[in-house]
């Protein structure tokens, strides 16, 4: 099993960060362990203000995504949610299960049980295309999943990445979408987890029921 150590950190470097921004004493080391020590930095992360959430359409490929869910809500596929067993994959899978629920889809969905590897699996693969799954969406795995991947686009399923992890030497693998905020230029925060770009993943699907969906606009600023 693997044990998880946290490097030592200043403690009257975290009293400091408490008292100047009047911070509680643990969200003071969490912010020194990120090295979140600048004022503008701490602002950034210290913000509750809905208005400042960046928009979930700046992930370079969130709108494929889209498009292919809303796609097979439209065509009744049966599609398949693989998500992780910790906290965060599981709250990820439940979001994105959530989702699709919203659109009418009831996805099949599963985590790794016992001693499974974590990641997609190719055994637990071809028996969903048995079955006739034709969409896997992966939360909080995926990224370096590259034959598994492959397999699943040969078996004649197409996969959507939301994955929080770094890929493999910079390389993704060839899903129909993924969205990883670790990825070059994809967007403007890269810390988020996997239960973050579900949530996002929501937020978009809420704009494509809009007027909105996929119009531009220009907004010209006047001065006097």
């Amino acid at each position: 099993m693997t044990k998880w150590t946290k490097p030592p950190i200043d403690a009257e470097k975290v009293r400091t960060l408490a008292d100047t921004h009047s911070l509680d004493i643990l969200t003071a080391s969490i912010l020194t362990r990120r090295g979140v020590l600048e004022p503008e930095q701490i602002a950034y992360f210290m913000e509750s203000d809905e208005r400042f959430l960046h928009n979930p359409m700046l992930f370079p490929q969130m709108e494929q995504a889209v498009e292919r869910v809303l796609h097979a809500a439209e065509e009744e596929e049966r599609v398949l949610v693989c998500g992780d067993k910790d906290a965060d994959g599981i709250t990820a899978t439940v979001l994105m299960v959530e989702a699709l629920r919203s659109l009418g889809i009831e996805p099949h969905w599963r985590v790794p049980v016992g001693e499974e590897d974590y990641g997609l699996n190719s055994e637990v693969l071809k028996a969903k295309a048995a079955e006739d799954i034709t969409l896997v969406i992966a939360v909080d795995c995926g990224i370096t999943n590259f034959e598994e991947v492959e397999l699943a686009n040969t078996l004649g399923m197409e996969v959507l990445i939301f994955d929080h992890h770094l890929p493999r030497e910079g390389s993704i693998p060839p899903a129909y979408a993924v969205i990883n905020p670790k990825l070059p230029g994809s967007y403007p925060f890269e810390g988020l987890c996997a239960a973050a770009l579900a949530s996002k993943f929501q937020w978009a699907l809420c704009l494509a029921g809009t007027d909105l969906w996929c119009e531009e606009f220009c907004l010209v600023l006047a001065k006097e």
